[in-house]
């Protein structure tokens, strides 16, 4: 909302508009739209006092003990959208300032970021660091990205499939992909892979999910290897000929003398 906001008060007209507003009502936009957030939390301090003042044996008693517990949950729900469209912000800005690594993904949260300082004989080099739910990126100073596999967080609460969303039980176990973290059963993980940030440890268990998109990965490799192959070739080829042509018009010129 802030950066939306920012973005329109660089327009003449609404700047002028949002400025006479702000005189007239005490408020700019901005805190008039956030109003509505603000207000549950107050909500549930009006009805807690309302309650602490409220006689036990009185008839409502009973029915006033409902309400806390429905706006706890609306703001619990409303502190995770805006958390969730935070984190969305920060990914699709980061996914375009580090153009050769895609970071959207429907499972991926967004964690923190830093400098970190990586150790070497001659001297000690800053390294920039995101960190996600699923994957850390190491940045240096011209933004070449070394990935790392996802940790293998043990999820006790983990109770169904996040594919299939069947229950764990104890003919369906649960298993762990390697690739993106989450936890499937046997049927949504039939495949392995080789994944480019564990290439020293062969192949390894993957959801069905990650296997079509590794593989998808490994096709668009191919496909601009190949383009690439091509092109040198073609290059390669242009160099000879252009050699060839030179060498013929060298052997013209020592024929006419």
């Amino acid at each position: 909302m802030k950066t939306a906001l920012n973005s329109l008060s660089k327009n003449k007209d609404f700047y002028n508009w949002e400025q006479k507003d702000q005189v007239e009502f005490k408020l700019n936009l901005q805190s008039f739209l956030i109003q509505p957030i603000q207000r549950i939390p107050r909500y549930q301090l009006l009805v807690n006092e309302i309650l602490k003042h409220t006689d036990p044996e009185h008839k409502d008693y009973t029915d006033l003990q409902i309400p806390p517990q429905m706006i706890k949950k609306v703001a619990t729900d409303v502190n995770t959208v805006l958390i969730n469209a935070k984190q969305n912000v920060i990914l699709v800005s980061l996914n375009k300032k580090l153009s050769n690594v895609d970071l959207i993904k429907p499972h991926r949260k967004y964690v923190c970021e830093g400098v970190l300082m990586k150790k070497s004989t001659k001297k000690d080099q800053a390294r920039l660091f995101y960190l996600f739910s699923d994957l850390l990126i190491i940045a240096s100073k011209d933004i070449s990205i070394y990935t790392l596999a996802p940790l293998n967080i043990q999820d006790k609460d983990a109770i169904k499939c996040n594919i299939c969303h069947q229950p764990f039980n104890m003919r369906k176990r649960r298993h762990h992909c390697r690739k993106c973290g989450e936890y499937i059963c046997g049927e949504c993980q039939k495949h392995k892979t080789v994944l480019k940030a564990r290439q020293m440890g062969g192949k390894v268990c993957v959801c069905n999910n990650c296997f079509i998109e590794v593989k998808d990965e490994e096709e668009q490799e191919l496909i601009e290897n190949n383009q690439k192959n091509k092109n040198q070739n073609q290059n390669q080829l242009k160099k000879k000929i252009y050699n060839i042509s030179k060498l013929l018009n060298k052997k013209k010129k020592y024929y006419k003398h």
